[in-house]
């Protein structure tokens, strides 16, 4: 007595489901109406259903973007130095209250040598702040009235804008300087000082040139 193959009946019985459930399907596709065929797409929730690119902008959330508000043009507008300049003016008061404040200690037999030598390197330096401070206020203001008047020639005239370089600033500044010192009677002084101090750069910088040797005729 043969015993029959289960593995060949399992593939035989395998293939005829197989054949049996194409046919039905090739059946259900062919009794399809112009309807269904023009049905949307049916997707298993399951899966997450694929977005047009399109579409995707719309719907998706915009990502919120990180700023420093400081720098945010949108709320505070353009970069103004005199506007920002008289917004913080009130930091004056407490540097003049602690220059005052530093002068006295340094003039106080209770404070020591070492605190002492400390003091006067603060003072220098914000001295030095305070001058250079001084300046570019000075010098922003003097820009902003040349580039007020090109602006104004360019509206009447309608020439090509010009824009002024830092020389022109500083020859200003320099001219409006000599005219305060002739008005108050302290040019030539000034001047003095000035020629001393070109005097003095001159021999520091020639000091450390060569010397050039004398050559004696015979």
């Amino acid at each position: 007595m043969v015993l029959p193959d289960f593995a060949e009946l399992r593939r035989r019985q395998a293939e005829d489901r197989a054949a049996a459930s194409s046919s039905l399907a090739s059946v259900a596709q062919s009794k399809k109406t112009a309807s269904e065929k023009n049905k949307p797409l049916e997707f298993s929730c399951r899966r997450t259903i694929p977005v047009p690119k399109r579409l995707r902008q719309g719907l998706l959330p915009k990502r919120s973007e990180v700023s420093d508000p400081r720098f945010n043009e949108k709320i505070v507008g353009d970069f103004v130095a005199s506007r920002l300049a008289s917004d913080y003016s009130f930091l004056n008061d407490y540097r003049d209250a602690e220059r005052l404040d530093l002068e006295t200690r340094m003039q106080s037999r209770k404070t020591s040598l070492e605190d002492k030598e400390q003091i006067s390197k603060t003072l220098t330096r914000m001295v030095s702040q305070d001058v250079a401070r001084r300046r570019a206020a000075a010098e922003s203001q003097v820009l902003e009235e040349l580039r007020s008047k090109e602006l104004e020639l360019i509206e009447k005239t309608g020439k090509k804008p010009y824009f002024h370089p830092k020389s022109a600033v500083k020859n200003i500044l320099k001219q409006r300087n000599e005219e305060s010192l002739r008005k108050s009677g302290k040019f030539e002084k000034f001047m003095a000082q000035k020629e001393r101090r070109d005097v003095a750069k001159e021999r520091k910088n020639s000091f450390g040139a060569p010397k050039t040797r004398r050559i004696v005729e015979a």
